[in-house]
């Protein structure tokens, strides 16, 4: 019931982009979806928070390893480059019309994003993000 109410007023009600945005945030808490941005976070002290809770140590150690072993892995580094490659080539050389410019640009930053958060997740900031407090 309420999502039919939530989605009629998305569509039908004039609501400013910030009331939408709250609308939204608080359907997806209700039925506990969380955006991707909040999957997980790194808070203050540099302990990582998966969705808003502090993870076990033991899940942090398996995390920050797999984190590491991608980063360091020769096939991630080769996929890598030639995903870079191809969307420069296709995103810049070959790009006939602004949405193929568009799209070479994102999965470069997608590829951006994905390094950002693994180095993120493998950091070892004198064991903050293990630290079992």
């Amino acid at each position: 019931m309420i999502v039919k109410l939530v989605a009629w007023a998305l569509r039908h009600a004039k609501l400013s982009q910030e009331d939408r945005v709250l609308l939204t945030n608080q359907l997806l808490s209700t039925v506990g979806a969380l955006p991707l941005h909040a999957t997980f976070t790194v808070d203050e002290a540099g302990k990582l928070l998966m969705r808003g809770v502090p993870l076990e140590y033991e899940q942090a150690v398996v995390l920050r390893e797999s984190a590491t072993n991608i980063l360091h892995s020769t096939a991630w580094k080769l996929i890598k480059e030639q995903v870079l490659y191809e969307a420069i080539s296709k995103g810049v050389h070959e790009a006939l019309n602004n949405d193929q410019v568009l799209f070479g640009k994102a999965a470069i930053w997608f590829g951006q994003q994905q390094d950002k958060m693994l180095k993120v997740l493998a950091q070892d900031t004198g064991n903050a993000l293990l630290s079992s407090d």
